[in-house]
């Protein structure tokens, strides 16, 4: 079933990922990290596996790395900008955004279905960034998701809706 949400086909979520999709190993997420401002280990739910967003969402935030690993060494070493005139690094700012679209038109995410996941949105609606809850059912989890895409509120005579950010819809897969 296709809306203009999230794909569902046989009780099963339409997920992607820029990367591999196999079940890896998580090692680099062990330490307490800062993000937006608040601390948090984000660690993931088990030590193996994938992360993904539900089709059509995605953060690019939590996967750019990916595609700077393909930069050209020069753009993946570090530079002392004071040592530049603004100039020469107006054109190497333009010229590292030129090379990343190249990167990001050539190398696409991978789209997958999947049936159980971890997500950091609870039975309740309410989410938690640095909190996992395990979803054996697309359905069950696609209604609760649905109400925190957005949010609705009144001020006065006018109805607004605000959007929330994408990076809440994370998931962690640990089954293909």
């Amino acid at each position: 079933m296709k809306n203009n949400i999230f794909t569902i086909k046989n009780n099963k979520l339409l997920c992607w990922r820029l990367g591999p999709v196999n079940i890896q190993k998580q090692k680099h997420y062990n330490k307490d990290v800062e993000v937006f401002g608040l601390s948090g280990s984000h660690k993931p739910p088990e030590s193996r596996g994938v992360w993904a967003f539900p089709y059509p969402h995605y953060d690019f935030f939590f996967c750019y790395h990916q595609y700077k690993r393909h930069l050209p060494k020069k753009f993946q070493l570090s530079i002392d900008t004071d040592k530049y005139s603004d100039e020469y690094m107006e054109k190497y700012w333009e010229e590292y955004e030129s090379t990343i679209e190249k990167i990001r038109k050539r190398i696409k995410p991978s789209t997958f279905y999947i049936g159980e996941f971890y997500s950091h949105i609870f039975p309740n609606g309410l989410t938690n960034y640095n909190e996992w809850f395990y979803w054996d059912s697309v359905k069950d989890w696609e209604r609760v998701a649905r109400k925190t895409i957005a949010q609705r509120e009144r001020h006065k005579d006018r109805l607004y809706t605000i959007n929330f950010g994408k990076d809440h819809l994370e998931i962690f897969i640990t089954r293909l």
